[in-house]
């Protein structure tokens, strides 16, 4: 009897033990079935095309989400200064020879990168967030925050469409990006993100989709009619409707199982259905 009553009593204590740590646990995930993975055929078969690749060394700084280059061939791409390290950064020029130089020091990671139609290198920075560098290198921070204030602490992908206007997301604006809050945007599953417009005419930003899962690379079709958007955490790319009848409606095009997908490009010629 004894020794039943010293084993209840630690089951119990063992119990609300097990209880207070997860209420303790600073990950609140939310429940999420995945649909059914598709066959791997066709245009998504297998290949060994990566292996031709050859690796651009960086002297030391570490993972170029976003790549751009200029006229004259000059690779540009946003680095951080650790591999598991976020809290500094910088923009790196690489000439064709391989010449590697800092073309802007940013204090943070830069994610998405594109030149506008005046040669400006248009930046997603995780400290400044949206900003235009000229070419004279004169930094003009565009837009750090949505209509309702909420920050752009980790602005990922973008595009810039004809009329000048700048589509890009931002994954959350709960926190800054480090390796264990980006375990947590993963483990979690919550739409902490949007897909947002800046028009810098009017100098304004315009909320496009409030709530997004792990939002990330942007691209616009051809027609500019439509762009596409990568969500990570669901492994899916977003259609998203910028003109005609189905204007702001949005549809999920592809659920992808091969790895977390991040920034993309597709070939202009190509039409999504």
């Amino acid at each position: 009897m004894v020794k039943q009553r010293i084993l209840n009593r630690t089951l119990k204590l063992g119990a609300l033990l097990s209880v207070i740590l997860l209420q303790s646990c600073g990950i609140r995930p939310t429940a999420w079935q995945p649909p059914i993975k598709p066959d791997i055929e066709n245009t998504l078969e297998l290949n060994n095309k990566l292996l031709k690749s050859k690796k651009i060394a960086l002297e030391g700084w570490y993972g170029p989400e976003d790549i751009v280059f200029d006229k004259l061939g000059n690779l540009y791409c946003g680095v951080h200064i650790g591999a598991q390290n976020f809290t500094d950064g910088k923009i790196l020029k690489i000439s064709p020879d391989g010449r590697v130089k800092v073309f802007y020091d940013a204090g943070s990671w830069v994610a998405g990168l594109h030149f506008d139609s005046k040669g400006s290198l248009i930046a997603l920075s995780h400290r400044q967030g949206l900003i235009s560098i000229s070419p004279d290198k004169e930094v003009t921070v565009l837009a750090d925050r949505d209509e309702k204030g909420r920050p752009f602490l980790i602005p990922n992908g973008l595009d810039i469409a004809s009329d000048g206007n700048i589509y890009f997301s931002n994954t959350s604006h709960e926190s800054a990006y480090d390796v264990k809050y980006g375990r947590k945007l993963i483990m979690e599953l919550k739409p902490n993100g949007g897909l947002y417009q800046y028009n810098p005419e009017t100098k304004k930003v315009t909320t496009l989709i409030d709530g997004t899962y792990f939002g990330n690379g942007v691209v616009l079709s051809k027609n500019e009619d439509f762009l596409l958007m990568t969500e990570t955490t669901k492994y899916r790319i977003i259609k998203y409707w910028l003109k005609g009848k189905k204007k702001g409606k949005k549809k999920f095009l592809w659920i992808i199982y091969q790895g977390f997908q991040t920034e993309f490009q597709f070939e202009k010629t190509v039409v999504f259905g």
